[in-house]
């Protein structure tokens, strides 16, 4: 639990009223191998609790090294840079909750609203070449999926890789840090 709190906290100190979102912080276990894949997800339910959860099966901190760098080397994931494989796990999951705690920000009817907001406004204010799915593409393979899973993606490589990040994670997050100070920390 350390690893998964020191991932939350690394996001918490640009965004502190971030917890506010996040009632709970947990393992999980996923049932089947179809969801052994799966090393960590945001869950939120229509009363506002929400949770960011990881795998149980990925508890060791060595076993998610290993399956994280895998992913990394395939191009589905942003390196980890000096952070466990947990921490950018929680990291990634920490990205859908802020992205959920910005709603408001962005008068979004619910986090995906607010997440294509926030890579639009990226993508524009970055130059806008190329069309959202090449933009994400520089983050990752998985930040093509969705732009919920781009925000993640790009608040992971930023907080794992800092100036190392990708300029559409580094863009996203200045995107997210601005409808934060705009909106929310008034």
């Amino acid at each position: 639990m350390d690893a998964i709190n020191t991932g939350v906290a690394a996001v918490q100190k640009d965004f502190p009223d971030l917890m506010e979102s996040v009632y709970n912080v947990n393992t999980a276990r996923l049932g089947g191998s179809s969801k052994t894949h799966v090393l960590g997800f945001f869950s939120y339910d229509s009363n506002g609790n929400t949770s960011i959860n990881l795998n149980q099966h990925y508890v060791n901190v060595e076993k998610m090294n290993r399956t994280y760098d895998k992913t990394v080397k395939s191009g589905y994931h942003p390196s980890r840079g000096k952070r466990t494989g947990t921490e950018a796990v929680s990291i990634h999951e920490t990205g859908h909750a802020l992205t959920y705690h910005l709603q408001k920000a962005y008068k979004a009817k619910d986090i995906d609203g607010a997440a294509k907001k926030i890579v639009n406004n990226a993508y524009k204010s970055s130059g806008g070449k190329g069309g959202t799915k090449k933009f994400a593409e520089k983050i990752s393979g998985y930040a093509k999926e969705s732009y919920a899973e781009c925000v993640a993606e790009a608040v992971a490589d930023w907080y794992c890789n800092g100036n190392k990040a990708s300029s559409a994670s580094k863009a996203i997050v200045s995107e997210m840090k601005h409808a934060y100070s705009t909106y929310i920390k008034k």
